[in-house]
């Protein structure tokens, strides 16, 4: 049970990790555009990052309670949300646009090897399907947003 606890927390710490690169991203992001709707619609998906992440850190902490805190839980994640600051620094609401959809959907990538993993329970597979439904939509908001441009 302990390894199985283990292995769940550190899918979930991988989680935790991209989605706090897409938080930061996002909210960098809203600095440099001009639009007031992007601005505000990236300040949005950041706080959705940070609620998503904190769903997931309960968890963590559920699964890691009865693991000898002397263990560590090996993560051996890729942190895959581009870094932004040479888009950013441009000033081009295009390409930073672009390189925020380019980071949801590693981050989307990420969350579908998560699914992939087994022994997650009932209760995780459906927080982290769920967060990903939302992820995938919010991709789909970008996209149609970029037209716009």
């Amino acid at each position: 049970m302990e390894n199985s606890n283990q292995n769940t927390a550190a899918t979930l710490h991988e989680l935790t990790l991209i989605l706090d690169d897409g938080r930061v991203g996002f909210q960098n992001a809203s600095v440099y555009v001009d639009s007031q709707e992007l601005k505000e619609s990236f300040l949005e998906y950041s706080r959705e990052r940070n609620f998503y992440i904190e769903q997931l850190q309960d968890e963590i902490d559920h699964h890691t309670k009865d693991i000898d805190v002397n263990q560590e839980v090996v993560v051996t994640s890729e942190r895959t949300w581009i870094d932004l600051e040479p888009v950013l620094t441009s000033g081009d609401e295009h390409d930073i646009v672009i390189a925020c959809i380019r980071g949801e959907e590693a981050v989307i990538s990420k969350f579908n090897s998560a699914l992939e993993e087994k022994g997650l329970s009932k209760r995780i597979r459906s927080i982290i399907e769920n967060q990903l439904l939302e992820i995938k939509k919010t991709v789909s908001i970008i996209k149609i947003n970029r037209l716009m441009l």
